[in-house]
């Protein structure tokens, strides 16, 4: 994993296989909570382990830089995501109604309280 963007507010990381960008993950923070912007691993690089590693080194640096909860919305039918989230202690939090657009479709959005959360 390679940070490719320092800035006090936000950690993004890159996931190289070879010299090829496998996987990357976006998260931003303010006052103690993240919120996960984008996450994903090119399909021919599914099943091996990369998205569980980059979401590891992800939640490693935001629980560093004092974040004690983390967000994000996945769409419903996204079954690989959300084993994947709820696997690593991600809990349902709500539902968003029609969030996505091509196709229309609901978000579930995840929380995932950090060590030292509330």
């Amino acid at each position: 994993m390679r940070e490719v963007l320092a800035a006090p507010s936000t950690v993004a990381l890159a996931a190289e296989t070879g010299s090829i960008l496998s996987g990357y993950a976006v998260a931003r923070s303010v006052a103690g909570a993240a919120e996960i912007l984008t996450f994903g691993v090119l399909p021919r690089f599914h099943r091996r382990g990369i998205a569980r590693e980059l979401l590891r080194e992800l939640l490693a640096r935001l629980g560093s830089a004092g974040v004690t909860e983390v967000w994000l919305e996945v769409r419903i039918s996204n079954w690989p995501a959300r084993t994947l989230y709820e696997s690593s202690g991600f809990r349902v939090a709500g539902m968003r109604r029609a969030y996505y657009r091509l196709p229309i479709e609901d978000a579930l959005v995840y929380r995932l309280l950090l060590s030292g959360g509330a």
